[in-house]
């Protein structure tokens, strides 16, 4: 079976085919823009069905004619059977279609508005990863971001903003399902790792997206997590082979719990245990930090 790498190979090169469909066929290398991939397409998440999170970077004057170019890479990811993101980060979105310049602004304003939307977008960008282009632009914003966060004393609140409130087991130890018996892995499992590695990696300045990536940078200043990056690397291993069978975007992060062995069960109860735990415990070290420098 495909691994995690391979599904997300498979899906870089499908996109960047579609990249060059919607400049015309014209060669990337000329390109006045850059294109960025978010979320779990930035983390290297994905799995064989997966929605749309992207942005572009773009030349001076060239903000229009890269706009159209986004807009028609998201007809046509979505015509190959990727939902457009519901929140509408997407490079047609002028939000999501700046030049270098008019980005850095834009980071400057959200963390200086400091409200829950604007440092939720701060997250969202942190999550980038490029698919076409060099990377230094997007290391260049990625430390101007975090050099903001470490001077606005935000390192807390980014914790705070992706907060993970669902209560995942009862007071006996049980998962808690939907009405079908179902959970949904990505929000119930990978998410509290993902956030809480996000957000201590912004904190930290630490530029790479993928979630393991970070938990194995972030564990030279946090030696605890040392075993926590092979752990996560086994839930999305383990995550890879449960959707193998789903026919839909809609299906695919949904585990039947009641189908699970018990070794399965301990293991699934592990992730949501260890993603808890490593959430709880950067939060509170960056909290306390904070409150120490005042």
């Amino acid at each position: 079976m495909m691994e995690i790498t391979g599904f997300n190979q498979k899906h870089d090169a499908h996109m960047l085919q579609l990249l060059k469909e919607a400049t015309g066929g014209q060669n990337l290398d000329s390109a006045r823009f850059q294109l960025l991939l978010l979320g779990s397409a930035g983390r290297e998440e994905q799995l064989r069905f997966a929605d749309q999170d992207h942005m572009m970077i773009c030349s001076e004057g060239a903000e229009a004619e890269a706009a159209a170019v986004g807009e028609t890479f998201s007809s046509l990811l979505e015509a190959s059977g990727y939902p457009r993101c519901e929140g509408g980060v997407m490079a047609g979105n002028d939000m999501w279609c700046r030049t270098e310049a008019s980005m850095e602004k834009q980071l400057r304003r959200w963390i200086e508005k400091r409200d829950w939307e604007s440092l939720r977008y701060i997250l969202i960008f942190y999550d980038a990863r490029p698919l076409h282009g060099p990377g230094d632009t997007t290391v260049r914003l990625k430390q101007l971001t975090s050099s903001l966060i470490q001077e606005y004393g935000l390192e807390a609140a980014m914790f705070q903003n992706t907060r993970f409130r669902l209560k995942r087991r009862n007071v006996f130890g049980q998962i808690l399902t939907d009405q079908k018996g179902d959970i949904n892995m990505k929000k119930d499992l990978l998410f509290p790792y993902a956030n809480a590695a996000r957000a201590a990696a912004a904190a930290e300045g630490i530029t790479v997206a993928a979630t393991k990536l970070r938990l194995e940078q972030l564990s030279f200043r946090h030696p605890h997590l040392k075993p926590v990056s092979s752990s996560f690397q086994k839930l999305l291993e383990f995550r890879r082979e449960k959707s193998a069978s789903a026919a839909s975007y809609e299906d695919v992060h949904l585990l039947r719990v009641d189908e699970l062995t018990k070794a399965e069960m301990k293991q699934v109860k592990h992730w949501m245990k260890e993603g808890k735990k490593v959430t709880n415990d950067l939060r509170s070290v960056y909290s306390r930090e904070r409150a120490d420098q005042r």
